[in-house]
Formats: structure tokens, sequence, C-alpha cells
């Protein structure tokens, strides 16, 4: 059973809200996102380690494997790094 593809799934504070989500797709090209995986979910869990200051090997098993999360990291860091610039310049925390 793959547990990504459940509808329900441990939300954690570092998770981004809906009006935060909303914003980072009017700043990143979404168009781009090829992968079994949601790009919010990648996200959040990059978000998660950034936070929480945790060991990528200690990612939550609630997020796609931690190698799986580290290469979309390090492939789309310019993407995420403009996103989460975009979203403290318009008063969004997320660190919130």
């Amino acid at each position: 059973m793959n547990k990504h593809k459940q509808t329900q799934r441990i939300m954690y504070l570092t998770d981004l809200t809906d009006a935060q989500k909303e914003y980072i797709k009017g700043t990143i090209l979404m168009d781009n996102w090829r992968s079994k995986y949601d790009f919010f979910l990648i996200l959040d869990a990059i978000i998660y380690i950034d936070v929480s200051g945790s060991q990528w090997r200690l990612l939550p098993e609630e997020y796609p494997k931690w190698q799986t999360v580290y290469y979309y990291f390090r492939r789309k860091r310019l993407e995420i790094e403009t996103a989460f610039r975009a979203m403290k310049s318009s008063g969004f925390n997320i660190e919130d």
C-alpha cells in the first residue's frame, strides 16, 4: 500500500495553509511539475526539514521518502527559494 496516495494524513504545524498554497501557485510555474507526488506535499516536507532542523533521514513517514524529497529540493531549489522570498515580502511567514 502506498501511504502517499491516502487522502488523509497527519498535518504538521509547518504545513502550508491553503492561502499560502494559492499564493505560491501564482509565483511558480506549476506547469513544469512532473511527478507522481503532489508539489505541495514535497514542499511541506522541505519546510518541515527547514523549520524543525531535522535530518533528512528523520523525515516523518507521512511524507515521501527522504531521498525523493531531497532530490526535488536539489532540483527545484531556486524556484522554492523564489517562492519563499515572494511570500515573505508579501507578509506570509512560513514559520507561523
